[in-house]
């Protein structure tokens, strides 16, 4: 028994390693606040806002693979939610404004798609351009507001 515990541990060394850590940071976590660590609510929270992240992180995920970087996607999503909150007040369908919010996405990427495969700039500089970009633009319409 021991001998396999053994053969485990040094097979899945950094992964014994990342979760031992895990649970003491967990640990002292509770420990230092168990009203917060303790409730449900935090948790609920979490896993109400990490899917997003999630989605993103695929997408750019792809880009990483193909040995370039995507610094705009943040302003792209920003810009995508200002025009889906737009056209939702606008028009009270969610469907319509959905529909807007990609295209707007599909056209930045399909900008920084020419900016980098038929200009030539690299991905890094195209991007850091565009991402300023977006988000000076959902500055400019919204005014500074939110929706």
């Amino acid at each position: 028994m021991a001998e396999s515990f053994r053969l485990f541990i040094n097979k899945f060394k950094l992964q014994v390693s990342i979760s031992s850590v895990f649970i003491l940071i967990f640990l002292l976590f509770i420990t230092g606040n168990p009203q917060v660590f303790l409730r449900f609510n935090i948790y609920y929270s979490f896993l109400s806002t990490i899917p997003f992240f999630g989605i993103i992180a695929l997408a750019v995920t792809l880009v990483i693979i193909l040995g370039e970087i995507d610094l705009s996607f943040p302003s792209v999503v920003g810009f995508s939610a200002l025009i889906f909150g737009k056209v939702v007040v606008a028009t009270g369908n969610p469907w319509i404004a959905t529909a807007a919010g990609l295209l707007v996405g599909v056209f930045a990427g399909f900008i920084n798609s020419l900016l980098i495969v038929r200009i030539g700039i690299p991905s890094i500089v195209a991007t850091i351009g565009t991402m300023f970009f977006w988000r000076g633009a959902v500055n400019v319409i919204a005014q500074g507001m939110g929706i």
